[in-house]
């Protein structure tokens, strides 16, 4: 393809960094995290490896590109400098350990058994080699951004470079008003920290953006609990108090909120702790959120926190942070709706993702709710390339509104076909167009797959593309996937894609979400009917589909349904637990091979393991 203007919108470094490219000329947008072709979740290296899959994926004649905009999602990045040679080291690296948990163990070697590895293989001996140059001196150490400008010059060589770089909360601000249905629009960022606030809140309308307020008002001393990570701060918002709490009860923070959020069902708020974490928060008159430190050091001492964890029990104990959450939000998001006067209100930040909150602000504050579908922060390198656009006065009527986001990469069946034939133990079968009929007939039998077509989803959540599917009138299916095939905690809730003609008729009140970012209550006629589309607490995490959404996957409901009277699947990712969603079919199929799977549909041929 030949472009000759590229607007790369950059989340650069640490978690969830990723590119989120635009071709003005083309209509065109292509997103992908680096997570999703490293494979490590919620993946920190630079994404230089995204930008040579995009050229690949639409065969960039690259020395006719003539405009580049680096379009950076942070206004200073931390650390502020790295050797020239990180990517190439931390590629290595995952090439090396395919999995985070391969470079998990590695990492807990003695030097002596370290080197032994490295040394057993030729990735091996170029990380050596790249270690032994920054030892002697011959790499130097480069800005951030900088290292990205790099790669971008030598990737297309006679382009002119623009390098910018935008507040965060910007950054998800518009990443959040873009991608919603609303034209004036109250515009609300909610998230551990990012350049100097943990929440702004905006009012956005076509290229009018007016910022109204920010938190915290100013910028606190970080603190660190007894011992937290040991160099690590605690970041000092709602959002940090959230991430610390995952870590106290055992989980990643910055990746396993949700598991929190899904155990505090299972519980019941501590009200002496509950009370204690809500006087932490304090909002002033100028609608900013802030935080007591003095107060913090004492109430959040790790050791008094895991006594009361023994006391209590994990799953009181998140339910406890999962309400501080709610109350806060409760007491803040009227005021900001009080004072912008514009009652649709579009979300974006890591916080966002948080699906119970969100259903609290559905029922108690307005139905007019959108959740950008990437909220965490590769969705901050989407509104980079759209402030950039917005601020040099492009026409990007093109980029708004509600889609399904399937910006990320595809596959032919030929390409497919080829890989095949690196997998004998494997028989295939083509479906041809009839294979979302034949996936619903194998659904509603009882076996449990995997689909992949079309256009990965760019965000956290699986919607229809890269997908595990089954039967949700299942009651056993939601611990047998748990424990057989997803192989992860078996308190997580699965969640279900439907068609949206029958939201109304299953769900107390719903919106019409397509992108799974808010949960809702399913009547209580259902819950038998459908136990494991269900978390404990009645709500699902529902995907609606429309024909236009996803032809495809609305053809596998629409048969569903005429076998089952119910137009519902258990839709949860396609991944093994511990990995990332699958990119390619060689993921896909690795992935289908490592888990008890009956079958894997994917670009219309049915792969099942031989049985002779």
């Amino acid at each position: 393809m030949e472009v000759k203007t590229l607007i790369i919108g950059c989340k650069a470094i640490g978690h969830d960094s990723a590119l989120f490219i635009i071709m003005p000329e083309k209509k065109k947008m292509f997103g992908l995290a680096t997570e999703r072709l490293t494979r490590y979740k919620h993946d920190k290296v630079s994404p230089a490896i995204v930008l040579k899959r995009f050229t690949d994926y639409y065969k960039i004649d690259q020395n006719k590109v003539q405009n580049i905009v680096l379009a950076n999602s942070f206004k200073e990045y931390e650390p502020e400098e790295l050797y020239e040679n990180a990517p190439e080291i931390s590629y290595g690296t995952r090439k090396l350990f395919p999995f985070k948990s391969g470079s998990e163990e590695f990492g807990r070697k003695n030097f002596y058994r370290k080197f032994l590895v490295l040394a057993s293989h030729f990735l091996g001996w170029r990380i050596l080699l790249e270690k032994l140059k920054q030892s002697l001196g011959l790499v130097k150490k480069k800005p951030v951004e900088k290292i990205m400008l790099s790669y971008i010059k030598k990737t297309f060589p006679n382009a002119k470079i623009e390098n910018y770089s935008y507040d965060h909360h910007l950054c998800h601000a518009m990443c959040a008003y873009m991608t919603s249905p609303f034209e004036k629009t109250t515009v609300f960022t909610y998230d551990g920290w990012g350049d100097d606030n943990c929440s702004r809140v905006y009012v956005m309308n076509k290229d009018e953006v007016n910022l109204i307020a920010s938190s915290p008002k100013e910028r606190p001393e970080p603190f660190f609990p007894d011992g937290y990570h040991n160099t690590r701060p605690l970041l000092p918002s709602v959002g940090g108090i959230y991430q610390y709490f995952t870590f106290l009860l055992g989980f990643t923070p910055q990746a396993d909120e949700g598991k929190v959020e899904a155990l505090a069902a299972y519980g019941k708020p501590i009200p002496s702790l509950l009370e204690e974490l809500i006087g932490l928060i304090s909002i002033d008159t100028s609608l900013s959120m802030n935080l007591d430190i003095e107060k913090a050091k004492s109430i959040l001492s790790q050791t008094r926190l895991k006594d009361l964890i023994t006391l209590y029990g994990r799953e009181n104990m998140s339910a406890t942070v999962q309400a501080f959450l709610e109350r806060v939000t409760k007491q803040y998001v009227p005021k900001i709706l009080e004072k912008t006067k514009v009652n649709q209100l579009a979300l974006s930040g890591g916080v966002s993702a948080n699906v119970i909150n969100n259903l609290m602000m559905f029922e108690y504050m307005t139905e007019n709710l959108h959740i950008t579908p990437a909220m965490a922060d590769d969705g901050s390198a989407q509104g980079a390339a759209y402030t950039y656009l917005i601020q040099s006065g492009t026409d990007i009527s093109w980029l708004k509104g509600d889609k399904v986001p399937y910006f990320g990469t595809s596959y032919t069946k030929e390409e497919v076909r080829k890989i095949m034939l690196g997998y004998p133990n494997l028989e295939v079968e083509d479906l041809e167009e009839m294979w979302p009929e034949r996936v619903a007939e194998l659904l509603v039998q009882g076996k449990i797959g995997a689909i992949f077509h079309g256009r990965m989803e760019w965000g956290p959540r699986a919607l229809g593309n890269r997908s595990i599917v089954a039967d949700p009138r299942r009651k056993d299916f939601r611990e047998k996937i748990n424990k057989e095939i997803k192989r992860r905690p078996g308190f997580q809730p699965f969640c279900p894609s439907i068609l949206a003609e029958e939201k109304n008729r299953l769900f107390e009140k719903a919106y019409l979400n397509k992108h799974m970012t808010c949960a809702f209550r399913m009547k209580k006629e259902f819950w038998d009917k459908l136990p494991s589309a269900i978390h404990i607490d009645g709500t699902a995490r529902a995907q609606f589909v429309e024909k236009n959404d996803n032809p495809m996957y609305y053809r596998l409901l629409k048969k569903v349904k005429e076998l089952t009277g119910f137009g519902v699947v258990i839709n949860t990712s396609f991944n093994k637990h511990g990995r990332t969603i699958v990119e390619s079919p060689e993921d896909a199929i690795s992935d289908f091979l490592d888990t008890d799977m009956d079958y894997l549909a994917i670009e219309g041929l049915l792969i099942k393991r031989k049985t002779t």
